[in-house]
């Protein structure tokens, strides 16, 4: 009779446990959690171009992102990696190097087709192929490639940048 009367408390802690577990999990799952419908998604030059990269490369990828469906699909990206960066002036401002003689002109391209452009850069004082990074120039680098630089309509980067100081 004990052992009995153990199964059964056994299995009424069960379902107990059971049913707080199941109807718990879809109490949260029935909670509004705002995601994007994808996620981001795009072109990145780093995969097949590396350092190659060069203004007519971006531009044709940008044009076949447009005509082959991808942009209605929710590839809006087109993102320069590794390879555009030149030297810094006097006053430590980046500029691109010979194969992107208007980075503006090419953003302004780029948005005209609707899509958004982005390039990159290193936390470092050199990228990995050894060009300008922006190490020392953090703040000066985000303020070159935002909104207030003119170099594009919302920007080479849009909304916020956030800088993450090294400790």
């Amino acid at each position: 009779m004990k052992q009995l009367h153990a199964r059964r408390s056994a299995a009424k802690s069960f379902f107990i446990v059971f049913f707080a577990c199941a109807f718990g999990g879809m109490a949260l799952a029935q909670q509004k959690v705002p995601v994007a419908a994808t996620p981001p998604m795009g072109w990145n030059s780093w995969n097949h171009f590396r350092e190659k990269v060069s203004v007519d490369v971006v531009r044709a990828q940008a044009d076949a992102m447009v005509k082959n469906g991808m942009k209605a699909a929710g590839y809006v990206y087109v993102n320069i990696d590794d390879g555009w960066a030149g030297q810094r002036d006097a006053r430590g401002i980046i500029h691109p190097n010979a194969k992107f003689p208007d980075m503006k002109l090419l953003a302004d391209y780029i948005h005209g087709l609707g899509l958004r452009f982005g390039i990159y850069t290193a936390a470092s004082a050199k990228t990995c192929v050894g060009l300008e990074g922006s190490l020392g120039h953090e703040e000066q680098d985000a303020e070159t490639y935002s909104v207030g630089s003119g170099l594009c309509q919302g920007g080479l980067v849009r909304g916020r940048i956030r800088l993450v100081q090294r400790r």
